[in-house]
């Protein structure tokens, strides 16, 4: 009996451990969905529900680290002046502080080609964007 208490318990704990783990990637993944719209559509307002409360931003003019309002405004005018034909993301990976990256391309209009680098990192519950990059590719 105390053989079947124990085998039941195990069993329990796995399947939480799954659900748990599962729900994770699913909100990492929606996530990364979430990102990758608004990148490929050029909504810096949406994109930046994503922004932590300050990020590092690199886009072509502008280098440093922004408030999440300052950063949105700065995004907003890069993609009025690059607006985009095509986004693509490329790769995504895990670091081992539990950060994730994405690196995607980013294509304009005028035919103009950046590499976009993202770090996301978790905040309490939340997966925020850390640092945003547009480099000429």
């Amino acid at each position: 009996m105390k053989q079947l208490a124990t085998s039941i318990f195990a069993a329990l704990c796995i399947l939480i451990f799954s659900g748990v783990t599962s729900n994770a990637k699913a909100q990492e993944s929606e996530i990364t969905n979430e990102i990758v719209k608004c990148l490929s559509s050029a909504n810096a307002s949406k994109l930046a529900t994503y922004f932590n409360t300050s990020l590092d931003l690199t886009l072509p003019g502008h280098e440093g680290a922004y408030s999440a309002k300052q950063a949105e405004q700065i995004v907003k005018k890069f993609f009025s002046e690059n607006p985009v034909s095509q986004f693509s993301l490329e790769h995504t990976g895990n670091s081992n502080n539990g950060s994730r990256y994405l690196i995607g391309s980013y294509k304009t209009t005028s035919l103009k080609n950046y590499r976009v680098y993202i770090l996301i990192k978790k905040r309490n519950e939340d997966q925020n964007i850390q640092q945003l990059q547009f480099e000429v590719d």
